[in-house]
């Protein structure tokens, strides 16, 4: 059995943390509490918490650290590339690719060694490009999605020849068996209020243009008419949508809110709005939602691949939303439906076993 691994991670974008930071640390731990040896090599070292996974790692390797000017050319990345292919070099331990922006390296380097290697997906790559293409206007950033899908469709058949895929969802455009593991995450405390919540949330890392889009469509379509205090909140959101929020009197935005603020918002809400319009999310923030929150209200999207969608109340178009929020707001959350989740989350494994999966895999 490997007890040494290699894991490869790269964010592409500076703008917020992605939802696969999340799985990718919490991956780490688990792999750490059964006996692994982890080295990462972490592209971009500013944009990941890496002081949260100091201590799980024996050693931590950073490339293409972000210059003053804020890009990197194409020459460093290819040195930075090279030099991360000698350091694995050095030993014939597996390789976790963590992500599809870290894969997608694979796909621009012939050989790697005569190894294991294993990529970690948490989202259908083409199918969630597709998805952000048809929630942006027109233009040049439309374009560029559909472009951009194009591409990962070319890449995702060629990283199928190269590696073991192990994601999180199934996935689509493929007719091979992908290996699934669900989202690891932070083991959380459940919390239960009796009585109701004093408002509707809708939460989420609002500088992602999916994540904006689902804030403005509730508040353009759903909250326009029903006037139940509705309260937006999330990291880095545009000043127009800070604007639209408190147009009316019973709508507004909490802008990057701390840890702390985040979870009071969750507990004092009586109804947690999650709709989707590009079929994949991270479920980080849903386990939050499910152990400290009462009722979640998603449409059909969201629904998509989710292991809990069974705890989610479901409408789809805004007047349908509307009737639901009038109904749930004055149902009390019980007891009873506290217990179910709890167990239910229980049965749906720690995540020891899923890190018990993934070395299973490695080791095939």
């Amino acid at each position: 059995m490997a007890d040494h691994i290699h894991i490869i991670y790269k964010k592409a974008s500076h703008t917020s943390i992605s939802g696969n930071q999340s799985d990718l640390i919490h991956m780490i731990k688990a792999l750490k509490k059964i006996g692994q040896t982890i080295h990462l090599h972490c592209f971009y070292p500013e944009r990941i918490q890496i002081a949260l996974i100091k201590g799980d790692c024996q050693k931590i390797e950073t490339y293409a650290h972000q210059p003053p000017s804020g890009k990197i050319s194409n020459s460093i990345q290819k040195a930075e590339i090279k030099r991360l292919r000698n350091n694995l070099m050095e030993d014939d331990a597996p390789i976790v690719f963590h992500g599809y922006q870290s894969a997608s390296m694979l796909v621009d380097v012939n050989e790697w060694g005569a190894r294991t290697i294993l990529i970690r997906l948490l989202r259908d790559e083409p199918t969630y490009l597709q998805n952000l293409a048809k929630v942006t206007p027109w233009g040049p950033l439309k374009l560029r999605y559909w472009i951009e899908s194009a591409l990962a469709i070319k890449k995702f058949k060629i990283l199928l020849q190269k590696a073991k895929i192990v994601s999180s969802i199934e996935l689509e455009n493929t007719e091979t068996k992908i290996n699934l593991i669900p989202e690891f995450k932070e083991e959380l405390q459940s919390f239960f209020k009796e009585g109701n919540g004093s408002f509707c949330l809708y939460y989420g890392d609002l500088s992602k243009r999916e994540n904006e889009y689902s804030a403005r469509w509730l508040l353009e379509h759903v909250f326009n008419n029903l006037e139940i205090p509705f309260v937006i909140a999330g990291n880095n959101p545009a000043e127009s949508l800070e604007q639209a929020a408190h147009v009316r009197m019973h709508t507004c935005l909490v802008s990057n809110p701390s840890e702390q603020e985040m979870s009071e918002l969750i507990k004092k809400a009586q109804i947690v709005l999650m709709p989707s319009f590009i079929d994949q999310q991270s479920q980080d923030n849903v386990l939050k939602f499910l152990l400290w929150g009462r009722h979640i209200l998603v449409n059909n999207k969201a629904t998509h691949e989710s292991p809990f969608a069974k705890w989610f109340a479901v409408a789809e178009t805004p007047e349908l939303f509307a009737e639901k929020i009038e109904l749930l707001f004055s149902s009390p959350f019980t007891e009873k439906e506290k217990n179910s989740r709890l167990e239910g989350l229980i049965q749906m494994g720690t995540e020891e076993s899923k890190a018990l999966q993934l070395i299973s895999l490695l080791n095939r």
